[in-house]
């Protein structure tokens, strides 16, 4: 029962997205903001689509246990981009130094970069998570740092945002 009520809400917010992206790439302006919003969105989409299979992945024993394996590498590969991107994006809409060049957008995409490559190599390594024997998922020893740097991302450009936004010239009266 709570798996189906899981995936029904997942499938909502997939659904919401989707008329989000719909509307946004229908639109005139597909300027680099509205781009890094559409990757926002379908990156969201994905991942929600990921955590619907997960319950099932989890659950099937060791007869779907590559299938686990995969959900789960697939789905920390994506919250870390999908991080990043966020960050790209409230970045740029604040018109930030940060992702001005090139060469600052790689020095931004680092943490993200050992994110990824961390997770692709969880399944061997199990610094991430891992799948026992049995098809059962468990969180790894560095799954800490993970979360770090995706929510540190995240705090970074709110915390970006509420700083500018105290900014006389910003607030005017």
């Amino acid at each position: 029962m709570f798996a189906m009520l899981y995936g029904e809400v997942n499938c909502l917010c997939i659904a919401v997205l989707a008329l989000l992206l719909f509307k946004l790439r229908t639109g005139a302006d597909q300027r680099r903001p509205q781009r890094l919003f559409s990757a926002v969105l379908a990156g969201n989409m994905a991942t929600f689509f990921l955590d619907v299979l997960w319950p099932l992945a989890n659950s099937g024993g060791p007869a779907l246990r590559f299938w686990n394996i995969a959900v789960n590498g697939v789905y920390y590969t994506l919250t870390g981009l999908n991080a990043f991107v966020w960050f790209l994006y409230s970045e740029t809409m604040l018109d930030s130094p940060a992702v001005r060049t090139g060469k600052r957008r790689v020095l931004c995409a680092l943490p993200c970069a050992v994110i990824t490559i961390l997770s692709l190599v969880s399944f061997q390594t199990g610094w991430f998570y891992f799948v026992d024997a049995a098809g059962v998922y468990h969180r790894g020893a560095f799954y800490p740092f993970q979360v770090a740097v995706v929510y540190g991302y995240i705090v970074a450009a709110s915390l970006h945002a509420l700083i500018l936004s105290q900014r006389r010239e910003n607030f005017p009266l």
